[in-house]
């Protein structure tokens, strides 16, 4: 590693150029405007140590567990421009942001981590990045004919039913469909009063609050959630279960336990609304593409790298206001939760989170260590789901966990971004 490093060293604007793009090639950029006299110096310089590289790149996709000098390279963020890689080149910065077109300023396009539903078969490139469809809070997106589609009981599709026309739920605002009622009526273990409660309270916050609503129908700005994506939360919907139901994919060792302590509660807040409604979208469409309702996802919690430093007690009490944000108001979106490669530490950390979860959620909770990840994992999920850095065989052009389409931040927030998360104001939070 060091001698790559000193062969880059002496050339490493344009190692960094070409690198760029590369990446901006494969992940969709549109033409550059090219100087073929700078390119015959560049490219001269980096083929020379293409060599040298080549068994690096293949070892060590970017974003996963890269040397310091690549992430440099490939995907450092700058102090005015996250996602670019100023070597003083225009052409550079706009391969940049067609490369990632999420940070583009007409909010056209998703972040990855959304949209890995769209993708069929294993993914060989970044799906489309559109956005989901306009529509209010309380359109429904589950139709009454697939109530007899639901995975449940005759008894609770008939709870449900009754659950649909109590007062407390005809008098709130909100969704009034198969698959949400069936979310509430289990959150409170088929308990009717308990339900109907729960769904009044919960669709008086979502509704008031405004961010859900704003959102389904892209009349709020979510630039800063859209530069926020590739940081936290470090997950991604991609593939599906053996079931068929989504799978959601979580690397939290890589999320920064010091960005949750200095980022404002509120902001935080707002930001789970924005991540649980999105994730609500992806589910939205997929059930409508197949005619049938997918009313939940299996989450994969990959603790690699997961150390005492994430025992961060000045952030566990903004983990437990995001997590009570999803229990209290988002209910019944997690099939099971499946955490892989987990170190003995594991089970401290547990211990401090797992109050922050409902017991119907905490029930659903498997743990597996490094050996029997793979084993663990395909009782589940379908290996050519399963990223290769787990055992399977999913990657997505040479990264062993398809990045960026699951994100793999490395380096903390950019300090600009966190100024403005700093300053948000609290009336827009949550």
């Amino acid at each position: 590693l060091a001698s790559a490093a000193v062969l880059c060293g002496a050339a490493l604007p344009a190692v960094q150029w070409r690198l760029r793009r590369n990446w901006a090639v494969v992940l969709g950029a549109h033409s550059v405007p090219t100087d073929p006299k700078l390119d015959a110096r560049q490219d001269a310089c980096a083929l020379a140590k293409e060599k040298s590289l080549q068994q690096l790149r293949r070892s060590t996709a970017p974003g996963e567990n890269q040397p310091r000098w690549w992430h440099v390279c490939c995907w450092r963020l700058s102090e005015d421009d996250e996602g670019s890689c100023a070597v003083g080149s225009a052409r550079t910065a706009a391969a940049t942001r067609s490369a990632t077109p999420w940070l583009d300023g007409d909010g056209e396009a998703l972040h990855p981590k959304f949209c890995g539903l769209r993708s069929a078969e294993p993914p060989t490139s970044l799906p489309p990045l559109r956005r989901f469809p306009l529509q209010t809070l309380e359109a429904s997106a589950a139709p009454e004919a697939w109530a007899p589609l639901l995975p449940c009981s005759p008894e609770e599709r008939r709870l449900a039913g009754e659950l649909k026309v109590h007062p407390k739920v005809q008098g709130a605002p909100g969704p009034k469909d198969p698959v949400t009622m069936l979310r509430f009526l289990r959150a409170r273990k088929g308990r009717l009063e308990a339900a109907a409660e729960m769904y009044a309270r919960a669709m008086a916050w979502r509704a008031g609050n405004g961010i859900e609503r704003g959102l389904r129908l892209n009349t709020l700005d979510d630039s800063l959630h859209r530069r926020l994506d590739p940081y936290w939360p470090p997950t991604a919907l991609m593939g599906c279960d053996l079931d068929g139901d989504p799978v959601y994919w979580n690397r939290m060792a890589l999320g920064s336990m010091e960005f949750l302590a200095a980022c404002p509660a509120h902001f935080l807040g707002r930001h789970e609304v924005y991540t649980v409604t999105r994730i609500l979208q992806a589910l939205e469409e997929k059930s409508l593409a197949e005619g049938r309702p997918r009313m939940y996802m299996t989450v994969v919690v990959d603790l690699a790298g997961l150390g005492f430093q994430h025992l961060n007690f000045k952030a566990a009490p903004k983990y437990k206001h995001v997590v009570r944000i999803m229990e209290d108001n988002f209910p019944e979106l997690v099939k099971r939760i499946v955490v892989v490669r987990a170190p003995r530490m594991a089970s401290t950390l547990w211990k401090v989170i797992s109050q922050f979860f409902d017991e119907g959620t905490r029930n659903k909770i498997f743990i597996a260590d490094e050996r029997s990840t793979m084993e663990t994992l395909t009782k589940i999920v379908d290996e050519k789901w399963i990223p290769k850095a787990l055992g399977g065989s999913c990657e997505l052009d040479g990264s062993d966990y398809c990045a960026p389409l699951i994100p793999a931040p490395m380096g903390g927030v950019p300090e600009k971004l966190l100024a403005e998360l700093l300053s948000f104001p609290v009336s827009e939070g949550c």
